[in-house]
């Protein structure tokens, strides 16, 4: 989540290799005048849910909000979260209900109007079924972004004191700023020798949050330049429609960045048709769009049941894409000018060379072809860690297919709490 100041870690291995193999897929080439830039939506259900699962959280108060405290208190309980859409000028939305250290609430803002709702009739709610031996407070919050601060201030709050429905009601209509987050130097743990550093921008919309996210591998990005990327997600990166809560899309560019990080140092090793496959030296090349999309991963491949090395090539095609061939070639000795003996033993060795990746192509065109890309990275799991909170998302890719700037890659993530 980009709500936090924190390192991003995403879990490596087999899930974490579906996660890259997925996102890199998920690219095609990028228009030559736009940034190579990741765009991502997140619907305002899954944020919510992910929120909902390592609140309550521990809130320091500055002087300014020292009456939200109960009794001088200096912190208060983050204990209800949600996402309330944008304003008109673009400004985020959220509510929230604080309360004192420990006490956790999860009943005011679930109701179906947490965000219609008036404050005065959450407050009235709230204090009717609220344990009134505490009071708490509502607050509308907004949050705006410029580079390279997201930042939550609280624009209007009811402050609801001791004893339940009877409780005084008092408004805090001072604006104040609550809380200030970085969405730069952001850090995704691959596995590899260095973590991804990534600079990200949010955009608001109705029912989710947009991110423009770009690698820093070298000068940091121009801020103007994520946050028209990220404002431009919305008419195409589509969340809501076939139980989709996460869409992505990456340039060409961007996913080779992410493959040679992840395979051409070392190597990564997927479970392959009951067996142990090292990938390394992947990159992706693609062309077309929509149906006549295609796309051909290149790379080398070392089943570890016969330990030899095999160049293969996966030819991708359609909308959605659709694994079409697969290619091995043995890599094969030189056996020119060996003398006699030594030939006949190379073309041997070569040509058990051939017919063992011949026989990897043909199992694999047999299992693999005709089947869509989504369905062959699902189920997908991952875990990041966000304040020092772990999070885990589990899900299935529900869509690969070429868009305007690059693959559209939409999915369905279940949040399953934290430890």
């Amino acid at each position: 989540m980009w709500v936090a100041r924190t390192r991003t870690i995403l879990g490596h291995g087999r899930a974490g290799l579906a996660i890259a193999l997925g996102l890199a897929l998920a690219s095609a080439s990028a228009r030559a005048a736009e940034p190579d830039v990741v765009r991502v939506r997140l619907a305002s259900s899954l944020l919510d849910e992910v929120v909902h699962d390592f609140l309550p959280a521990t809130l320091a108060l500055p002087k300014s909000l020292a009456d939200l405290g109960e009794d001088g208190a200096r912190t208060v309980t983050l204990a209800e979260f949600r996402y309330c859409g944008a304003s008109e000028k673009g400004v985020g939305r959220f509510r929230a209900v604080l309360r004192p250290a420990a006490i956790k609430t999860q009943s005011i803002l679930t109701a179906s109007d947490g965000c219609q709702a008036s404050l005065a009739d959450l407050a009235m709610r709230g204090a009717m079924t609220i344990d009134g031996s505490s009071g708490f407070a509502l607050a509308d919050l907004e949050t705006t972004w410029k580079a390279w601060e997201l930042n939550l201030a609280i624009a209007h709050a009811l402050i609801v004191g001791k004893g339940g429905p009877k409780a005084a009601t008092t408004a805090f209509d001072k604006r104040a700023d609550l809380l200030s987050v970085t969405t730069s130097d952001l850090r995704i743990d691959t596995g590899a020798s260095a973590p991804m550093v990534l600079h990200a921008a949010p955009s608001f919309a109705a029912t989710a949050i947009d991110l423009a996210v770009a690698m820093d591998d070298g000068p940091p990005p121009k801020a103007a330049v994520l946050e028209k990327a990220a404002a431009t997600a919305r008419g195409d990166l589509v969340v809501g429609q076939g139980n989709a809560n996460l869409a992505a899309e990456i340039p060409l560019s961007v996913a080779n960045q992410i493959l040679r990080r992840l395979t051409w140092t070392q190597p990564i090793t997927i479970a392959l048709d009951r067996d142990d496959v090292e990938i390394r030296q992947v990159a992706l090349t693609g062309a077309g769009a929509g149906k006549s999309a295609r796309l051909s991963a290149t790379g080398n491949a070392t089943p570890r049941s016969i330990r030899e090395t095999m160049e293969w090539t996966v030819a991708l095609g359609g909308s959605p894409l659709v694994v079409s061939s697969a290619r091995f070639a043995g890599q094969l000795e030189d056996c020119t000018g060996l003398a006699t003996m030594a030939a006949m033993s190379c073309n041997l060795r070569n040509g058990a060379r051939g017919a063992a990746a011949e026989g990897f192509a043909s199992a694999l065109n047999q299992r693999y072809q005709g089947q869509s890309v989504h369905e062959l990275a699902s189920p997908l799991g991952f875990h990041f860690q966000v304040a020092g909170q772990r999070i885990e998302l589990r899900g299935d890719m529900l869509n690969f297919s070429f868009g305007p700037r690059g693959l559209a890659a939409a999915g369905r993530m279940t949040s399953v709490g934290r430890d």
